[in-house]
């Protein structure tokens, strides 16, 4: 199964000694949980917060 979009972002800023994340980051990371909430599929989600490339 290929990992999505957002689950590489999130690894890709995630030291390897699994320090905290950065503010923006942690941000990023709220806004989208809370667009999934809303009813936004992972993609549309994603999208809403880094456009479509």
């Amino acid at each position: 199964m290929e990992p999505k979009r957002f689950e590489v972002f999130i690894a890709t800023r995630t030291s390897r000694k699994r320090k905290e994340l950065d503010e923006g980051i942690q941000s990023a990371i709220e806004m989208f949980q809370s667009r999934q909430a809303s009813g936004a599929t992972e993609e549309e989600a994603f999208q809403s917060l880094f456009g479509k490339e």
